[in-house]
């Protein structure tokens, strides 16, 4: 490989680490704070609301997934990442009021946003990599996505129990 080519290769991989580390710890944080959300739920004698979070946070990938891809396909995929990081700041500042507030309906807003952004980056970062990659590297790069995106979901998942299970305004 002639060194023109190993830089290229370089720097696509530093943008490709740069968004799937962006992507792992939004999904960690997504499943953190529906775990949270449903464990808290629980805990205050509200299971209903259990079911409510998993509604609101499974919509937004059910009518939102196909514009997304579209977003993704027309759009530069650097510009819908950023304006998706910036929905999830949007979602947390829901999130944080929620939490400080104890307030349902602004925790139930900030899962609604954060599954939204989540729809909106997760193609934009899958349809980067054929952008970024030489063809031989595509399947090597989904699949290190892939375990990335496993492990967020199950520290976030982990981490939330384990917090809760110490002291808290709950």
């Amino acid at each position: 490989m002639n060194s023109e080519r190993k830089q290229l290769l370089r720097r696509a991989r530093g943008r490709f680490v740069s968004m799937a580390s962006a992507y792992g710890l939004g999904v960690f944080n997504d499943n953190f704070f529906k775990q949270a959300v449903m464990l808290i739920a629980v805990y205050i004698g509200k299971p209903q609301l259990q079911n409510l979070a998993v509604i609101i946070f499974t919509l937004p990938w059910l009518l939102f997934a196909a514009p997304a891809g579209w977003l993704a396909d027309r759009f530069s995929k650097g510009k819908i990442v950023i304006a998706a990081k910036l929905l999830e700041l949007v979602a947390m500042g829901f999130g944080a009021a929620g939490v400080l507030l104890l307030s349902w309906p602004l925790i139930m807003v900030m899962m609604f946003l954060m599954a939204l952004q989540s729809t909106i980056f997760s193609p934009a970062l899958n349809g980067s990599i054929p952008e970024l990659y030489p063809e031989r590297f595509i399947i090597t790069a989904n699949a290190r996505l892939r375990v990335a995106v496993t492990a967020s979901i199950l520290a976030g998942i982990a981490v939330a129990g384990f917090l809760l299970d110490q002291k808290g305004p709950w």
